[in-house]
């Protein structure tokens, strides 16, 4: 690393210029100068107390003993140290010459003139921090003048609130100006609910599937007559379910957002100071304030629960909302900020930085070091801990493979040395407990109770001890190598009280310790020296009594008093037999001599013993294992029936409480689902199927219109059908009547001779069945024809007329033209009533947009399965015949090559049965997504058929300000209607005048 020179610096000097020269001479003798070594790791004495431990320690780990990163660490904390020094200065500066002004306006002079703030500033400072300056001056008297303002303007504003509340007679709460963001928030929340509400709930249900189409959730209302064709478009806002995420945001954006300043209480303090004076004039107000007796709009309960039932909504709709009364700004300078930085320990990463920044070549060679140092010192660490693994793996093998050895003598131990019971008086509790033997002799063992002291101030009542509470179920027996016996305690207390018992185990042989003897003694209360012996055994041991009697089974429930406990009378039997001494029972005694082969014995009750628990007597080295026992037996319950039934309810009532509100919870937050459909009446169900059947050809499709325009349609096929076939009937009347005096005259005239000319059958007339069959065709065609048969008896009256008019006497001809006359004008009345309904077929369809918009999703439904299952239906057949002509194909090639048919191929009709039924089943199930397909695509279709609707309505609205007149839809058939009527009320006239002619003799019929 390059050692680091000091820089020459130019300095710009006002004065003097020899100053600077002489300033400049002597920085060229300081550069003669030799700077000073940089200092190295043997050069720090206490490096710790100097430099950080991970910057020590690069240090130690470079390799030009640390001379490069100590230079770096003392730069750096240098220009630190300086930078918070000048930070300092400039917050002692402004501190000391910033004016300190209470915010309170009460302090503030009761005047704001310039003159007098500027006279009394001193008021807002000590006089040793008056500013020295001009702009200093300004700005103090600045801040007075503002502030005084702002208190005068406080003051005036709580007198005139005052004085309003004393005229008005009310609070100064329920003042029009403080009512103000109340109002605000009262249309907020009544938007915000109205919003959250879904759409079903909003108005009319039947019309949410409609306002689904296209995405676009509008819906058309119609204004004024059902004829004239306007309306209005109303956009709406579905439920959040059904929203796209930019409409999300247009709903949020159109909330209504007053700004308004925190909702801070109403100031009362003119109010409050008037009534407090002695002489106030304010009268008290009335109790006319709803929200004084709670009884205001924003306690309602109905309100309550919509805000609750609608929250996450209204949460979800709102988006975030910030608590404006609660929020606090706290303020921190920066010079604060960058002095807090200043101060903060220069680190490794900071010193890394600036050397890669200074030195990038030697940085990277300081940290091709480093790292390889920290390799090594992983290296190091890792194999002190597999080192360290492996000697724990070792101590926890040897101490495994040591505890499962047996070990050599009687060596036994419990599972647990104390036990707690608890059970009610005159209950039972039982616990357990194992006794291990791992030693490799048996043992013969039984439990002693070890007597307790009464307390010298216990009263004695309480020494006077009954029958004990705790009893074992195996108090003796023998224990083998490795067995292990369960001894149960029973706890049966016969009164209330707690109750502590101490029991030893007493093993014949003696337990040995499992660890050698150590020096330390432990005192132990000894037991009571055992009674006189009435005769010696071989060995000098203590007996009494007969040796060959059997031992009685000791245990924990002795009737006897303390002092007898644990002494009963040894019963020993002695053999030398190879050896060995057989005691079969020990109790408390002490032995004076040995066995035969050097063995002795010596019972748990020596008196010279020290051991207490498991600890070891240094006398006999012998182990002693004890086990206490501690019972709590509680006050008996009498009414603990009555408790559990009452403890049951309250936890039922509890959980169904519970249960209750998570299914609330669960219920809020699934959105709601749409009221099932009404039922369908079988007879619109059966109206709609013949109607989807007659106009399943139209495309775009023509839906099934509702009953009341199905009646409509209906009634007027009936009533043309009615009248086509009377005119029938006549016209049959008339040509029979014809062809009668034909015939008469045919026989008597000249024309008799003549043969007759051949005449052109005429073709059979239509037929129309006599209940509707739902098809617009068969209307149609009715009305045409009704139509045609008017227009041909038309022409064939006038022909009639013009026959007739060449009369010889007038009485025949006026008789003539009047008689011509009703049937011309009968003829109109039926042309007229036949342009009448096939007009009302026609406004049917065009106002109440029937056919070409679905009244419900039912009906769309099914259209569009009818038109599914024809796919399926024409999918069946093709494939159907394909199997056919592959069926005849195969047999044909089959039979022409003979008998030589492979086995298992042979086509026949199984095999075309089992191809038919295949390919069925195959374009059967296309019916599902060919559903779907005809719904999306007449939804196409009805959303096409409104755009161009619309599109229509706009061009007649914007026809209609331009100054022309708007046909409106519907209006063309009521012109042709009009001109009609106008054209049979013209033939009308001429015919009367024409009669009228023909009775005065003066004019000639009217031509038709």
């Amino acid at each position: 690393m390059a050692q680091a020179t000091k820089s020459r610096k130019k300095y710009h000097v006002l004065g003097n210029v020899s100053d600077s020269d002489e300033g400049e001479q002597n920085g060229d003798g300081l550069e003669h100068q030799e700077a000073e070594p940089l200092p190295t790791i043997h050069d720090i004495e206490n490096p710790l107390e100097h430099y950080p431990e991970d910057v020590w320690e690069a240090a130690v780990n470079s390799p030009d003993d640390g001379r490069a990163v100590l230079y770096a660490f003392n730069e750096l904390h240098t220009t630190r140290a300086l930078c918070s020094q000048r930070l300092a200065t400039v917050r002692d500066s402004r501190a000391l010459f910033t004016p300190k002004a209470s915010t309170r306006a009460s302090q503030l002079p009761p005047l704001a003139s310039a003159k007098y703030a500027s006279t009394n500033i001193s008021t807002l400072k000590p006089h040793s921090l008056k500013p020295s300056t001009i702009t200093s001056k300004i700005a103090s008297s600045a801040d007075a003048r503002k502030l005084a303002r702002y208190e005068q303007f406080a003051n005036a504003w709580a007198d005139a609130v005052a004085d309003l509340a004393d005229r008005t007679q009310r609070s100064e709460a329920d003042l029009a100006m403080q009512r103000g963001p109340e109002f605000r928030s009262k249309l907020e929340l009544t938007e915000a609910i109205s919003r959250a509400l879904p759409i079903e709930d909003r108005g009319d249900s039947s019309s949410v599937w409609a306002m689904s189409l296209r995405n676009a959730w509008e819906r058309i209302v119609p204004l004024g007559n059902l004829l004239s064709g306007l309306c209005c478009v109303v956009h709406d806002f579905p439920s959040d379910g059904l929203l796209l995420p930019q409409q999300r945001r247009a709903l949020q954006e159109k909330l209504t957002k007053i700004g308004r300043p925190l909702d801070l209480p109403p100031s009362t303090t003119g109010l409050e100071k008037a009534l407090a004076s002695t002489n106030g004039s304010i009268k008290p107000t009335l109790g006319r304030s709803l929200t004084a007796r709670a009884r205001d709009w924003s306690r309602s309960q109905v309100l309550q629960e919509r805000m609750k039932q609608h929250a996450e909504a209204i949460a979800r709709n709102g988006g975030y909302q910030p608590d404006m009364a609660g929020l606090k700004l706290e303020g921190q300078s920066v010079v604060d900020l960058a002095l807090e930085a200043t101060r903060m320990p220069v680190t490794l990463e900071e010193v890394q930085a600036h050397l890669m920044e200074t030195d990038p070549q030697g940085y990277k060679t300081l940290r091709e070091a480093w790292d390889q140092a920290a390799r090594r010192k992983a290296a190091a660490a890792a194999a002190a801990a597999a080192k360290e693994q492996a000697e724990r793996e070792a101590a926890e093998a040897e101490e495994a493979a040591a505890a499962k050895r047996a070990k050599p003598g009687p060596h036994a131990r419990v599972s647990t040395t104390s036990l707690s019971l608890c059970t009610a008086a005159r209950g039972r509790d039982r616990a357990r407990f194992e006794l291990v033997h791992e030693g490799t002799a048996a043992l013969y063992y039984y439990w002693q109770r070890i007597p307790s002291q009464p307390h010298p101030f216990a009263p004695r009542s309480r020494t006077q001890q009954g029958p004990s509470p705790f009893l074992l179920a195996r108090a003796s027996g023998v224990l083998l190598p490795n067995e292990t016996h369960t001894v149960e305690v029973d706890f049966m207390p016969q009164h209330a009280g707690m109750f502590h018992e101490e029991w030893q185990l007493m093993t014949t042989p003696q337990l040995l310790p499992s660890q050698p003897p150590s020096t330390t003694t432990t005192t132990s209360p000894q037991l009571p020296a055992p009674p006189a012996a009435s005769h010696y055994l071989q060995g000098h041991f203590p007996v009494q009594g007969d040796v060959h009697d059997s031992l009685p089974s000791p245990g924990l429930n002795n009737q006897g008093p303390p002092e007898s406990i644990g002494h009963t009378a040894p019963q020993i039997d002695f053999k030398q037999e190879h050896g060995l001494l057989q005691q079969q029972g020990v109790t408390g005694f002490s032995g004076v001599g040995g066995p035969p082969g050097g063995r002795h014995l010596s019972g748990g009750g020596n008196q010279g013993s020290t051991m207490a628990g498991g600890a070891l007597s240094a006398s006999t080295c012998q182990a002693v294992v004890t086990i206490s026992v501690r019972g709590v037996a509680t006050v008996e319950d009498q009414q603990v029936l009555e408790r559990k039934a009452l403890s049951r309810q309250l936890n039922e009532a509890e959980k169904e409480s519970k249960v209750r509100q998570a299914l609330e919870h669960i219920l809020r937050c699934v959105d709601a689902l749409p009221p099932p459909p009404l039922p369908e009446p079988p007879t619109e169900a059966a109206q709609a199927l013949a109607w989807d059947s007659a106009q399943s050809d139209y495309w775009p499709p023509m839906y099934y219109p509702g009953p009341e325009v199905y009646a409509q349609l209906e009634s007027a096929y009936r009533e043309a059908r009615g009248e086509v076939y009377r005119l029938r009937a006549e016209a049959a009347e008339a040509a029979e009547a014809a062809g009668g005096k034909g015939k008469k005259g045919a026989k008597g005239g000249k024309g008799s001779k003549d043969k007759e000319a051949p005449q052109t059958p005429e073709p059979p007339a239509r037929e129309f069945p006599e209940q509707w069959s739902s098809g617009l065709a068969d209307l149609y065609g009715v009305l045409e024809e009704l139509e045609g048969m008017h227009q041909s008896t038309k022409a064939q009256l006038a022909e009639a007329h013009e026959s007739s008019a060449g009369g010889s006497s007038k009485a025949a001809a006026a008789a003539a033209a009047e008689a011509s006359a009703a049937a011309v004008q009968a003829a109109d009345n039926g042309i007229a009533r036949t342009t009448e309904l096939r007009g009302l077929a026609q406004r049917l369809q065009l106002s109440t947009q029937a056919f070409a918009v679905p009244q419900d999703a039912r009906t769309l439904i099914r259209h569009a399965m009818r038109a599914a299952l024809g796919r399926v239906a024409d999918a069946v057949e093709s494939k159907l015949d394909g199997v056919h002509a592959d069926y005849e194909k195969r047999v044909a090639e089959q039979q022409r090559e003979g008998a030589t048919v492979v086995p298992g191929k042979e086509v026949g009709p199984q095999w075309l049965a089992d191809k038919c039924r295949a390919g069925a089943k195959a374009q059967a199930r296309n019916l599902v997504p060919w559903l779907f397909e005809e719904v999306a695509r007449e939804k196409g279709a009805v959303g096409d058929w409104l755009e161009a609707r619309i599109a229509d309505l706009d061009a007649r609205i914007a026809a209609v300000e331009a100054g022309a007149p708007d046909p409106g839809p519907g209006q063309e058939v009521d012109a042709a209607l009009e001109a009609a009527a106008a054209a049979a009320e013209a033939e009308r006239e001429k015919a009367a005048a024409a009669a009228a002619a023909a009775g005065a003799g003066t004019a000639s019929p009217p031509p038709l």
